[in-house]
């Protein structure tokens, strides 16, 4: 049966908000040049933009800027933008942003990354990370018991 948005309980709500989140991601929606990389980290909510630009091609070609989609949703506290060269430009939106990236035409290799500027993300990353090498420790000295009393 279709349930109404307002019946919905709070664990089905909040699949729904992880469900968005996770589909709700940065990507490169112009690029000036040939990708070499786009990844989103979603732990690190980090999205990596790599590229080359041909240098002989006209200076119109190298005019038109790389776009970036960026949804705000994935940085609640604001993001920062690096660049390998050049300038950009931030246009916002109702709930995303588009990142203008001009390259210098000079140059064939660009990158753009974004990061959040919520600076316990990778605090909370590092604790998942320790928390994982605490609990493979027993796992990998039953493993080494098992096989020491198999062929021991």
């Amino acid at each position: 049966p279709i349930r109404s948005g307002a019946q919905l309980s709070v664990p089905e709500r909040d699949s729904c908000a992880r469900a968005v989140q996770a589909f709700a991601r940065p990507y490169a929606a112009r690029i000036a040049g040939t990708p070499l990389k786009s990844e989103f980290i979603l732990d690190r909510v980090r999205y990596e933009l790599e590229f080359v630009s041909d240098p002989t091609k006209s200076n119109e070609a190298a005019m038109h800027p790389t776009e970036v989609f960026v949804p705000q949703l994935q940085y609640p506290r604001g993001y920062t933008v690096e660049i390998s060269e050049g300038h950009f430009s931030v246009q916002s939106h109702d709930g995303w942003d588009i990142v203008s990236y001009l390259h210098d035409p000079a140059k064939a290799n660009h990158w753009l990354v974004v990061t959040s500027k919520d600076l316990s993300i990778e605090k909370r990353r590092r604790a998942r990370i320790v928390r994982r090498r605490i609990m493979m420790a027993p796992l990998v000295a039953l493993g080494v018991y098992v096989l020491y009393l198999i062929f021991g």
